[in-house]
This record gives structure tokens, sequence and C-alpha cells, in this order.
């Protein structure tokens, strides 16, 4: 099993919505490999007309890390095609075609200026244009969920798309106080108006914006492309991920008020 192999048989199993063989079954695939896949991924998707419009990060919440067996964070991309506007605050979602999907409540973060490494918690902030509620529609192409990280990477870090709510346009007084704010976020998650999870926005590595440090430390190590101005970032769910089928309806609140809370109905 090559890499060449692994991109192709990957790409094939996200176009055609199959399962596949895990590849860390087969060889030593260390994450570096994985992120050489995810790199071709993104050439190609790129070749075929697809747009980036951001990055994902995956597993920031150390809680569910024992549930799936891994022990990191990740990232990958986002594309157009999969990014759902809920700014009315309700969005309709088709996961018909989708393998095995899982609906993630999550704080999405809109990137005014480029991210470098090693940037402190109140730079990164300073350079937060807006910050939305969104959820992140999450499948994967391997049985029953089981795999180790570099085989999550190389699955498109298991990313198909993303619904952001209402953006909140971040004010420079806003921006001094939002490091200590959003760990602090608490949020309820219902499914059919019944509350079933909570969560704070602690999960994510601490924070979002501790997360979003991750991601810009982690793309430099890597030599990915740096984010950029007008970049989505969406930062990690903050409750377990929960199976979904056609006819829920999913509800996101948090208790900062700045932020609306977001509905989303999955249809086949």
């Amino acid at each position: 099993m090559t890499l060449d192999f692994i991109t192709s048989d990957l790409l094939d199993a996200l176009d055609t919505a199959r399962l596949t063989q895990r590849p860390t079954e087969h060889i030593a695939l260390s994450l570096s490999d994985a992120y050489t896949v995810a790199a071709r991924h993104t050439a190609i998707r790129r070749a075929r007309g697809e747009v980036t419009v951001g990055r994902k990060i995956g597993f920031t919440n150390r809680t569910i890390w024992a549930e799936y067996g891994i022990d990191s964070p990740l990232w990958g991309h986002m594309y157009a095609g999969g990014l759902i506007s809920a700014e009315t605050g309700h969005a309709r979602f088709a996961i018909g075609k989708l393998v095995s999907p899982r609906i993630e409540p999550e704080i999405v973060l809109g990137l005014s200026a480029p991210i470098l490494a090693n940037a402190e918690p109140d730079e990164l902030a300073a350079k937060i244009a807006w910050v939305a509620l969104g959820f992140e529609i999450v499948d994967c192409h391997y049985a029953n969920w089981r795999f180790a990280i570099p085989d999550v990477i190389a699955d498109f870090g298991l990313h198909t798309g993303l619904v952001v709510g209402r953006r909140h346009m971040i004010t420079p007084t806003e921006a001094a106080t939002l490091a200590a704010q959003l760990p602090m976020i608490k949020l309820t998650l219902q499914l059919n108006r019944v509350a079933i999870s909570e969560g704070t926005g602690a999960n994510a590595l601490g924070s979002p914006l501790l997360a979003l440090g991750f991601l810009a430390e982690t793309i430099a190590s890597y030599g990915a492309e740096p984010l950029a101005a007008g970049e989505l970032v969406t930062t990690g769910t903050l409750t377990p991920a929960m199976n979904i089928e056609p006819g829920q309806t999913w509800r996101s609140s948090v208790d900062w008020p700045a932020l609306e809370p977001i509905e989303l109905e999955l249809v086949d």
C-alpha cells in the first residue's frame, strides 16, 4: 500500500461514499506521510475546481480521546462546496449520501489577518474578525469509526461540511477580552428540542484560541500553507460527536449573548 494508492483510494471512497481499509492496517503510516496524502488530496480537489475556504481542527476535545483511542489533535482543509450559512439561525443539510455521518457543535473563527506560529492568545484574539456557532458534519470512510490519527488525516480529517451561524463581529474592546471569554462559554446541544449534551469552550484544547495556536504551529511544522486573512477555522467539538440521520433537528446555544443559537435540519 503506497501513498499513491492511499491517495487515490480515499479520494474514490469520498466520491463514491463507500468504506475502505485503514492504511495503518497495512503500513506504518507516519503523521508526515498522512499530511503528504492530505496535501495531495487538496491539490487534486483544487485542480478539479473545488475551492478551499479554511481549516478544521479535529480532536481538540480531550474528553473523547479514549473513545477513539487517539492522543492528539489534527487539521484538514475545508471546501466551499460543504459550507452552508445559517445567518438566519436555521439551515438544512443533506446527509443521505454520506457513509456514517456525525455532528459536532463547535465555535467557528473568522480570520482578519494571517496567523503565524508561536502567537500568544491575546495576539491571536486581535486577528479574529468574527466568531460564530457552527455545526461540523463529519464522516468516516473506515468501518465502525476505528482508526489511528494518520488514518484520519488521510481521510480528509473526517470533514464533510460546516454550517456557520450568525457571525458576531469582534470589536477592539471585545478582542481584548476574547482570550478570557471563549474558554468560559457553556454550550447546550439539543436534539429535537431535548437537551442531550453540554460542553464548554475550554474543551477545545483549553480554548478555541489555543486550538487556533496549535493549528498555526502544526501547519508551520509540516511546511503547509500558512493561515491567511479571510479563512474560516472551526476549532473542534465541545461535546461528543453524535450519530445523525435524516429527519432530525439539532440546536446549539451558548450562554454568551453575543453568539446566537443555531438550528440545523437534517434531510436525505
